[in-house]
């Protein structure tokens, strides 16, 4: 027999673990990520970007998400890469 969880085992992009910001999108941010080649910092700021306007704690709270993998990022630069730029 058959269970839910047999059919989430094979399907894994038609649910989502808490909530539905992600589910109801044309494609998911994990899709468009991978999709792209993008690293962690560009698929983090792709995700909080993509459920902006339908997540509960906010926009606000997804922008200062967005800010501090960019702040992350900038550091990561600047650090390994020689960035100096300002």
């Amino acid at each position: 027999m058959t269970t839910k969880n047999d059919f989430k085992t094979v399907f894994p992009d038609t649910y989502q673990v808490d909530g539905d910001h992600y589910v109801k999108l044309k494609i998911q941010p994990f899709e468009y990520s991978r999709m792209n080649g993008f690293n962690v910092t560009q698929s983090n700021i792709i995700k909080y970007a993509s459920r902006l306007y339908n997540h509960p704690d906010g926009p606000r709270s997804m922008l200062e998400k967005i800010k501090h993998y960019c702040d992350l990022e900038i550091q990561y630069l600047k650090v390994n890469k020689n960035d100096t730029s300002d």
